[in-house]
């Protein structure tokens, strides 16, 4: 039932009730109004008469057994007379003020349900209000992501080209220089060919050849030219590529802060499966959801050295299953640079206090790795024993 069909019921019930209590204030009002003196007159003069409002008042009180009620005021009436039949009457009259309190205190609780009712509807109101913001922020930060995702795309695209381009003009850079070297060949040549004319006079054709390699080499010259301009260029391209790349990797990083946070605000990991039969397969996965439970948990994964997931829980379980053969080598790299023994976990947190815990577990004489992704501390190694051996103890 909604909150609002419950308020409904209960200002239903409200209503009926004070109607119910007018309805007998309205039958039982002669009785109560009446002085003492003139119920006297009355007994006096006529007991049937005085006995009336008697009857009315039992028909009113207890409306399930009227035959019951009746019969106990004939006998009273015959049992009883004068000063008995008015105690008898004082009696049954405070035992209906009695029940009309109760039920006046009765309608004051529903009226009480019915004002907190309101005040939780409202809170809840409210609560809804901030969710459906939070809702709108994160739908805000999604398409912010994948706006950065395609453009990282497309700055990757022109990265490769312009790392193609800068090829390019590294071998035209090579050739420039031995162009050069080429070129300066050919003027050491012209200035001994110059002095050799100068010496032994001028012989034609060998001016004629010459004046032709001159010719080459000033348009290799010219040539070399274009090159330097087109090395400029591509020096320029160069230099906007890692503007490019240190945009990217500026990309990257608040991609990866913001992936980072959209892990903080989800809720707990669902389970991922639900084993019927029995097994160490399905204890181990009831162990995982078992620790996935928390309002901080965001994932758990049971992996082997090799990073191959055993039972798992989360959208990052296959990611953390890998960083079981990450931890496994590093505690080994470890253990040979400093004499730290047999590790017991390894905790990375980032600025959002999103905690990464690795430890290693032997299970049923199986060794085995434990990866725990959570907002805060993650389950120590006490809570996980006491968890396995509840899991243990109900199997």
């Amino acid at each position: 039932m909604t909150l609002q069909l419950t308020i409904a019921a209960c200002s239903v019930i409200g209503a009926a009730l004070f109607f119910a209590a007018g309805y007998m204030l309205a039958r039982i009002h002669p009785f109560f109004s009446a002085p003492d003196s003139s119920v006297k007159r009355a007994s006096a003069a006529d007991p049937d008469a005085a006995a009336e409002p008697l009857e009315i008042l039992i028909d009113t009180l207890a409306p399930d057994e009227p035959q019951k009620a009746k019969t106990r005021a004939a006998e009273a009436d015959t049992v009883v007379t004068g000063k008995a039949v008015n105690e008898l009457r004082a009696r049954q009259l405070r035992e209906a003020r009695e029940k009309l309190k109760n039920a006046a205190a009765y309608i004051l609780r529903l009226k009480n349900y019915a004002e907190r009712l309101a005040r939780e509807k409202q809170a809840l109101e409210q609560e809804k209000g901030k969710l459906e913001q939070e809702k709108k922020s994160l739908q805000d930060q999604l398409q912010a992501l994948e706006s950065a995702e395609a453009e990282r795309k497309r700055l990757s695209l022109e990265v490769a080209e312009l790392k193609n381009r800068t090829d390019a003009a590294t071998e035209l850079q090579a050739e420039k220089e031995n162009l050069s070297a080429q070129l300066q060949e050919a003027r050491d040549q012209v200035q001994g060919l110059s002095a050799k004319i100068e010496s032994k006079g001028t012989v034609e054709e060998e001016n004629k050849d010459l004046s032709l390699r001159v010719e080459m080499l000033n348009e290799q010259l010219e040539e070399m030219e274009d090159l330097q301009e087109e090395n400029s260029r591509l020096k320029a391209q160069q230099n906007a590529i890692q503007e490019m790349e240190s945009e990217i990797a500026a990309l990257k990083s608040e991609n990866a802060n913001l992936q980072s946070m959209k892990i903080v605000q989800a809720g707990p990991p669902q389970p991922v499966m639900h084993f019927t039969e029995e097994g160490l397969g399905a204890v181990l996965q009831h162990l995982v959801n078992r620790l996935s439970e928390s309002e901080n948990a965001r994932g758990a994964v049971l992996a082997d050295e090799l990073g191959l997931m055993i039972a798992g829980t989360g959208a990052h379980s296959e990611a953390m299953a890998g960083i079981a053969a990450v931890f496994a080598e590093t505690s080994a790299q470890l253990q040979n640079m400093l004499p730290l023994g047999e590790i017991d976990h390894m905790q990375i947190v980032n600025q959002n206090d999103l905690n990464l815990t690795i430890r290693p577990l032997s299970v049923s004489d199986h060794e085995m790795i434990l990866t725990t992704l959570s907002v805060g501390r993650g389950p120590d190694r006490n809570t996980i024993e006491n968890l396995m051996q509840e899991i243990a103890s109900s199997d």
